[in-house]
């Protein structure tokens, strides 16, 4: 099982002997990640297999966000989700085994050429599969395909009306492609456990999200793919998400959930390659 190597976008006292690299193993498809240089964490969205139900291998499929603080073993392909245990399988004469042991997990593999006895695994911070999650019920159902974003630092950026405002300081915001949703999570000083999940705009009607970044003036940009796969997309959009300050903030309202539908007013969604 390789590890893989995530390189540091800043990692200061870096040296020949502390080399700018994390390295994880055991992931299925880290698609989209983010690191934060204030602390050094590494945010993954880890895209899960395609089982809708349980079958005689195993749990469903699940996506993950991790939260990497250290090198560290991720689970797959033996555990998935919060350690759900996948069986030991034999190709060779089709027998189903009994469930792997996250505490002692073997990796004997003919074709393994490197540790035998893997790490604990890590439990991610965010697991949902196609169904409705009991956990997490604002990812929804359907298909799936997490991807992590960026983690909003107010004072990374000038003063500026349009600038995100303080509220969303020290959120990471995540998103999924196949579903069309942004949420912000709110994470705890340990850098371990989410405390909170908001829906951002969850009003707007997105167009299969690439990718996220906050520009140089606080504004949030958007890759849009486009609704349909495999080809040029006439949707497909760079947009710029500017917010309006003098309108109702976020945190006025008392409700979550109307306090996410009121940000749809304080905010303008603006197609740049629009003419």
């Amino acid at each position: 099982m390789e590890a893989i190597p995530f390189q540091r976008a800043i990692f200061p006292k870096a040296t020949e002997q502390t080399k700018p690299e994390i390295y994880v193993m055991g992931c299925r498809n880290p698609y989209r990640f983010y690191i934060d240089n204030r602390t050094d964490v590494l945010y993954f969205g880890d895209v899960g297999p395609d089982a809708w139900d349980d079958g005689v291998k195993g749990p469903r499929g699940f996506d993950e966000v991790n939260m990497a603080k250290t090198a560290g073993f991720y689970g797959w392909p033996y555990f998935v989700a919060d350690n759900k245990a996948y069986k030991d399988y034999n190709y060779a004469t089709g027998v189903v085994g009994s469930d792997f042991n996250p505490l002692q997990a073997m990796n004997d593999s003919p074709n393994n050429t490197g540790i035998k006895r893997l790490p604990v695994p890590q439990k991610p911070a965010i697991w949902y599969h196609k169904g409705l999650s009991e956990d997490f019920p604002y990812m929804g159902s359907g298909g799936m395909n997490i991807m992590v974003g960026p983690k909003y630092y107010a004072d990374d950026y000038p003063p500026s009306p349009t600038k995100f405002p303080t509220y969303f300081n020290d959120r990471l915001f995540i998103y999924d492609w196949v579903r069309n949703w942004i949420l912000t999570i709110q994470i705890d000083d340990t850098e371990t456990d989410v405390v909170q999940i908001e829906p951002f705009l969850p009003t707007h009607s997105f167009n299969k999200i690439m990718d996220m970044k906050f520009g140089q003036d606080g504004s949030l940009y958007l890759l849009e793919y486009g609704r349909k796969g495999f080809q040029a997309n006439e949707d497909a959009a760079l947009r710029r998400i500017r917010y309006s300050a003098g309108r109702k903030r976020p945190g006025d309202s008392p409700n979550t959930q109307n306090q996410a539908t009121d940000w749809a007013d304080i905010y303008h969604v603006i197609d740049l390659l629009k003419k």
